[in-house]
């Protein structure tokens, strides 16, 4: 049982094939694309804002992957607070972070064309997690321009 958590237009679908699929979004065109290629009954898309959502049942995984950089830290507290009070039992927030020659390039792209703004280290992730979560595992997946650093956190 997962929820995506800023799903886009459910990629994430592509790869694996939970039992239940929650996936939360505010932009309306990604889910509504979304919903067309929607899989099974228990794969659910909602245009929803992903700080103060709620969903009133138990999920295992929440998801949050190339998300943060678009939340304040204040947002991703209020996410994460959110979430635990949901009772959920496991947290995975993998972002990316620009690097190299082009960084400021990619960073001035992704905030011009609204991606985000608020690249983090993985320092800066885990601190934001275990404020909330135990951190049970943590690293940094290395790409040629941006590096993924990713924290798995449970309950």
């Amino acid at each position: 049982e997962v929820i995506d958590l800023g799903c886009g237009t459910g990629m994430f679908l592509d790869f694996v094939t939970p039992k239940v699929y929650l996936g939360i979004d505010d932009n309306p065109f990604y889910i509504k694309y979304a919903r067309k290629k929607k899989r099974k009954n228990t794969i659910s898309f909602f245009c929803q804002n992903i700080v103060s959502f709620s969903t009133g049942k138990k999920f295992e995984t929440v998801l949050l992957v190339s998300v943060a950089h678009h939340l304040t830290d204040k947002s991703l507290k209020k996410t994460l607070s959110n979430l635990k009070r949901e009772m959920v039992k496991r947290v995975i927030v993998v972002d990316a972070t620009p690097k190299g020659f082009y960084k400021k390039v990619f960073i001035y792209l992704d905030s011009f064309l609204g991606g985000g703004k608020y690249f983090r280290s993985l320092k800066n992730i885990s601190l934001l997690v275990e404020d909330h979560f135990g951190v049970k595992e943590k690293g940094i997946i290395e790409g040629k321009f941006f590096d993924y650093p990713y924290v798995v956190g449970e309950r």
